[in-house]
């Protein structure tokens, strides 16, 4: 989920709370002491829209959060976890 720079993002008030911040917690902690090559993606939004219709673009520490459009294909993401 993007959020997880987000204290107040409304998905750390389900359940018992925070659960981005766990989350986030989570990603930090395996990315000192994990030593391969590796990558954790977020996407925005998903959608069920015609793959490679548009731009995919990336980002850091939920700077994409800012952009008027934050979602994407699904099939989009799986060809981005595969390549």
């Amino acid at each position: 989920s993007m959020g997880g720079t987000q204290e107040d993002n409304f998905l750390n008030t389900i359940a018992d709370g925070n659960i981005l911040m766990w989350k986030r917690k989570a990603e930090i902690y395996l990315s000192k002491k994990v030593e391969l090559d590796w990558s954790i993606i977020h996407p925005g939004g998903l959608t069920k829209g015609e793959p490679g219709e548009r731009e995919i673009v990336v980002g850091v520490d939920d700077e994409l959060l800012k952009r008027k459009s934050r979602s994407i294909p699904r099939a989009d993401v799986a060809r981005v976890v595969v390549e």
